[in-house]
């Protein structure tokens, strides 16, 4: 019985870690996808500023959009 209860515990445990490394990658995600789309948006303002051509902006901008937009697929995709 002691053994059972000593594997039971080292699974919980396990359990424990899988969880919290779980959490640190998304988040990890979350704050590296966050820096993109807040690059992409100063450059698409810096390029605005120094007058570079429509299409230049608009490829800045486009990048969090499709961005976003795959995510989009990519859920609808899974649920499936």
């Amino acid at each position: 019985m002691v053994m059972c209860e000593k594997e039971q515990s080292s699974r919980l445990h396990l359990e424990r870690l899988y969880a919290i490394t779980e959490v640190c990658i998304e988040a990890g995600g979350r704050i590296v996808g966050a820096l993109l789309v807040l690059a992409c948006l100063g450059a698409a303002i810096w390029s605005i500023t120094h007058g570079a051509d429509w299409k230049v902006t608009l490829g800045f901008l486009s990048v969090p959009v499709m961005g976003a937009a795959a995510k989009l697929f990519e859920r609808g995709h899974r649920e499936k």
